[in-house]
């Protein structure tokens, strides 16, 4: 879960799949999944905490498609 000044985003766990990530350069990395991804609509999700408490985190979703082979 995690929890943004306008509410929370709860991802399904059953739809949810590791992955790993590494910064090739500032502001650009590369994220590989751990498991296989079925053809359709994927996402995820980065939350970049507020600089102080009282500022709630930024919530960025990235979507994309995998195509069938």
């Amino acid at each position: 879960m995690i929890q943004t000044g306008g509410g929370r985003i709860d991802p399904d766990q059953k739809v949810t799949v590791a992955f790993n990530s590494g910064r090739i350069r500032p502001r650009m990395y590369k994220i590989t999944s751990s498991a296989d991804l079925k053809p359709g609509e994927c996402a995820f999700i980065a939350a970049i905490p507020g600089l102080t408490p009282d500022i709630p985190p930024t919530v960025v979703i990235y979507d994309f498609g995998v195509d069938s082979q």
